[in-house]
């Protein structure tokens, strides 16, 4: 649906019956470095690692159940400056509505046994997420309020990111997440050599398991983020990026708290025409209220207590029309590893 180009409206209802496998989450060993999984021995459990010794694999059962299944979406965009005419008008109300546009986007998915499937039908979200009925649910938006949006110079932008989630297609029991998420960022250009990002978050994330072994997580955080930008020269650019952050699981009492601070400065080259290259480093300091806790993965943006050091370098050619040339290096020197990680690839693709 269109309103002069102002408007536009979409959406997608499905419903379905059909049968629904309960599954069991298996781990399997690899090499370091060729798996995105590592076990946590004080958390009791396998945490993302992009150079993890474990992969996940999802195993069927032979337990089917049937359920109906629901997937919808709705998303909706708005933007008042393609029918509000501010060339000659002296209105401070139109001017500031004509520089705002929204974009909303939500999206539901539901497997349920609910046995008045009408419910269902009708979208009732009172019977949904039900944890006698639902094996899996999902409800999330996205929200985005943008001002000067189309303004290199200067844009603001607020965005709310929520969801709530039950599953209960694993054996080994209901999990439950809430998460909510508060962003406002600010972007400034004031002239073609420097740039800047600076945004506030506050975050919200519930996770409660119904297996003994697994402590709940009730985590709180807000975070500064921001990066710097120069370009001296079209080829050339330079930038620092930084991130304070403080976290606080109020799972325990008193609460556990922890501060993290990340220095990230970058340079990029480009060779014009024919290729990039691109080096980056990154530094960061996680410190707790009390260092004898576990510190839950969900606290710190997966930071272990400590100081951790990241670096990674990548360059990409064009030799030629049909031959590109690839070579990286990346190294991690982190708390929770014995030793320094290096891993370097090298890759030619060749076009015919």
């Amino acid at each position: 649906i269109h309103w002069k180009k102002a408007a536009k409206f979409g959406g997608h209802y499905q419903i379905s019956n059909t049968q629904v496998g309960r599954q069991e989450q298996v781990y399997f060993k690899v090499r370091e470095g060729e798996g995105n999984y590592r076990y946590d021995e004080s958390l009791d459990e396998y945490i993302p690692d992009p150079f993890g010794e474990y992969v996940l694999r999802l195993l069927p059962t032979d337990e089917f159940i049937p359920v109906v299944e629901l997937k919808g979406r709705v998303d909706f965009r708005f933007k008042p400056n393609k029918v509000l005419r501010t060339k000659n008008t002296s209105s401070i109300y139109k001017k500031i509505l004509a520089n705002i546009s929204s974009e909303t986007f939500l999206r539901l998915e539901e497997k349920t046994q609910e046995p008045n499937v009408r419910d269902i039908y009708l979208l009732d979200f009172s019977k949904f997420q039900n944890s006698q009925t639902t094996l899996l649910g999902n409800m999330s938006l996205r929200q985005d309020l943008t001002l000067f949006e189309k303004r290199r110079d200067l844009s603001l932008r607020y965005r709310l990111l929520s969801s709530k989630s039950i599953n209960n297609q694993f054996l080994d029991g209901e999990q439950k997440r809430r998460y909510i998420r508060h962003e406002w960022r600010l972007n400034l250009s004031p002239s073609r050599q420097w740039g800047g990002r600076f945004e506030f978050q506050r975050t919200i994330e519930d996770k409660t398991f119904s297996r003994e072994t697994r402590p709940d997580r009730f985590v709180r955080g807000v975070r500064l983020v921001s990066e710097v930008s120069w370009r001296p020269q079209n080829r050339l650019e330079l930038a620092l990026g930084s991130v304070y952050g403080f976290d606080a699981d109020k799972a325990y009492e008193p609460q556990t708290e922890v501060q993290q601070v990340t220095l990230k400065p970058r340079t990029t080259y480009s060779f014009r025409g024919r290729g990039r290259l691109r080096a980056e480093f990154e530094y960061t300091k996680v410190t707790a209220n009390d260092e004898t806790r576990i510190i839950p993965y969900e606290l710190a943006q997966g930071n272990r207590l400590g100081r951790s050091l990241r670096w990674n370098l990548t360059f990409d050619y064009r030799m030629s029309k049909n031959l590109n040339s690839s070579v990286s290096y990346q190294g991690r020197d982190e708390p929770q590893r014995e030793s320094t990680i290096h891993v370097a690839k090298v890759e030619m693709r060749a076009y015919f």
